[in-house]
Formats: structure tokens, sequence, C-alpha cells
């Protein structure tokens, strides 16, 4: 019997069976490209229902891949630069290289760029005058 109620239990199913789990979120209905496995549970009394019930099996959050074997947390910090794909890849954000996207990607060189200044003194006036030009 249920604890506070006159229910009585008539029978009970347990089951175990090896599952391939998906990454992903666990919420929602409908699968959403993971997959439900549909079972069909017949009893050997012809007087008792016959059960259909489906199952699946999702990752934790940043747990990927078969089995949720692959940990990939993204992060954006000292310890690296990524993103996590659905398999649990690091995908380096832009400029940024390595096992764990902690080395910087060399940028190319700056232009060089030449600049001369002339510097002129107007004693009659009081006043200066600087004049800058860039060449390339």
């Amino acid at each position: 019997m249920f604890a506070g109620s006159r229910r009585t239990l008539i029978w009970r199913l347990v089951a175990q069976r090896l599952l391939n789990a998906t990454s992903g979120s666990s919420s929602g209905g409908g699968g959403g490209g993971r997959s439900w496995t549909w079972e069909e549970f017949r009893p050997s009394s012809p007087l008792l229902a016959v059960v259909m019930y489906r199952y699946r099996a999702v990752c934790d959050h940043d747990f990927h891949g078969a089995g949720c074997t692959e940990f990939c947390r993204p992060r954006n910090d000292r310890f690296g630069h990524y993103d996590c794909d659905v398999s649990g890849r690091k995908l380096c954000h832009r400029g940024w290289t390595g096992t764990f996207c902690h080395t910087r990607t060399p940028s190319p060189s700056p232009p060089v760029v030449y600049a001369y200044c002339i510097h002129v003194v107007l004693q009659h006036l009081a006043s200066s005058n600087l004049a800058c030009y860039v060449s390339s």
C-alpha cells in the first residue's frame, strides 16, 4: 500500500538496460533530436494490463558524448578561452590556440609608420607651432 492512501500495489516493474546518453538539456518534451526508447511490458497474467513506456538518458550539464564521458565547461579566463561542441571538443575563441586554448595566436605585425615633426617658434608672437607629417 502507498502511505496515506487505500491503493494497493498490484505489481512492480524493474528493468535494467544499457543506455547511450545524449548531450543536451533534460528539460522539455518530444526529444528534440535526442532519441527516446520505447518499451512494452507484458505480464504473464492476461488479467494484468500491458504497460508501454518510454525513457532516455541525458548527460548532466558540461558532460558530453556517448556515455557522458567527455567533460567540457566553456571558459574565458587564464585557464582557457573556448566553448564546447555537443561531443565535448573545445572550440577555441578567435585569437587563441592550443590544447586548452590558452596560447595567444600571434597577430600580424602592424605596418611601420614614419613621422617627422617640425617645431616652429615664433618669437615675435610669443607662440610656437608643432606640425607633424606621417608617411608610410
